[in-house]
């Protein structure tokens, strides 16, 4: 029995130790009454913030500490917005200033406009709103779009030096990763079959599964062997799911050459630097100065940083889980993004990971 207490006491002890010493960073996307997360618990959730010991931070201001090999200091917590959504002005930001919440958001860059109308505006969910913006994107027109904040918002919102703005690729994009078949297209494309397809997806085209463009070179399908494909398996389609995967799967091992291409290195570096470069100078030349990237999708590449750090890139922001130190890891820091959210979620997350051991833990077990 003494080992047990012996045991228990020395956790207490550590679990008070650390607590403080961990750098929670939230992930959220969208924040309106169609997504997972409404204003009205983002608004409780602050609340919280305001009245705990919990002290909100800008990434500019985590790197004035950094730059001087400083810590930051214990209950810093670090909030970030992902891709750009108009939600975030319309409603996040007013919480902001309500209750001087500071925030960070990554914006995808192709899909804002200096300004617009917002008069009758409504919001759309995500799913929606890229699969139009990419619909716009390859087929030439004009795809800066209203579901996203503007320039002149979001210089409003940098004015107020409660938020920051920095890189999410400007695009958004992705491309298939490993050569194995995942599903059919029946009917419906996606946001990433027009990737995938350079803008002409088609009835019966195979899906693999995807990475974001920027973390891997990825493949491509040979154009005669995709055709074949589509020809052999259109007839299928009536089927159940597995029989048409059973289908498409025979086709492909049995196929008389190789029927897809790898994206050479060359390649896949161009359109890495295109993508984050036109990204940072976007930003740069509406918002400031930006040195972070948040990964699309979280995938982070293990050859691209290389590229992405000598563009003026310093800290690179995942999807993984769990929590960070004082003096984080710069290529690789961790963000808590939550299905299906509620308050107690939200806090209990939080205090997770500004505990340094038990935020430890959950990376490891996540």
């Amino acid at each position: 029995m003494l080992w047990i207490l012996f045991f228990f006491l020395t956790v207490t002890c550590l679990s008070f130790y650390f607590q403080g010493k961990g750098l929670p960073v939230l992930l959220f996307h969208q924040i309106n009454n169609v997504s997972e997360l409404s204003p009205e618990l983002l608004e409780q959730y602050f609340k919280f913030i305001y009245n705990s010991k919990y002290k909100t931070m800008t990434i500019s201001e985590m790197d004035k500490y950094l730059i001087t090999n400083k810590k930051l200091p214990q209950n810093t917590l670090l909030l970030t917005f992902d891709d750009g959504y108009f939600d975030n002005y319309h409603f996040v930001f007013p919480l902001m200033k309500k209750y001087q919440i500071k925030a960070n958001f990554f914006v995808n860059t192709q899909y804002i406009a200096e300004s617009f109308n917002r008069k009758n505006q409504t919001i759309h969910h995500s799913s929606i709103a890229n699969l139009n913006n990419v619909q716009r994107l390859f087929s030439n027109q004009d795809c800066q779009s209203d579901q996203y904040m503007t320039w002149d918002e979001m210089k409003e919102m940098r004015n107020s030096n409660l938020a920051d703005f920095h890189c999410h690729t400007h695009q958004h994009g992705v491309i298939f990763s490993e050569p194995k078949l995942k599903n059919v297209i029946i009917n419906q494309f996606e946001v990433g079959d027009y990737f995938n397809y350079s803008g002409k997806p088609q009835h019966g085209y195979p899906i693999f599964k995807s990475r974001g463009n920027t973390a891997i070179a990825g493949f491509r399908m040979k154009e005669e062997a995709l055709t074949s494909f589509q020809n052999h398996i259109i007839p299928y389609l009536i089927e159940d799911k597995k029989s048409i995967l059973k289908q498409g799967k025979q086709f492909l091992s049995n196929y008389p050459t190789a029927w897809y291409e790898n994206v050479s290195e060359n390649d896949f570096e161009k359109r890495c630097k295109a993508q984050i470069q036109t990204n940072k100078n976007l930003i740069e030349t509406h918002l400031g100065q930006t040195k972070a990237f948040a990964w699309t999708y979280g995938h982070q590449g293990n050859k691209s940083i290389v590229w992405i750090k000598k563009l003026g890139i310093e800290y690179f922001f995942t999807c993984k889980k769990g929590t960070n130190s004082l003096n984080p890891n710069k290529n690789r820091i961790c963000r808590n993004e939550l299905r299906e959210p509620t308050l107690f979620k939200l806090k209990l997350t939080t205090w997770v990971n500004s505990n340094l051991l038990w935020g430890t833990v959950y990376k490891i077990l996540s």
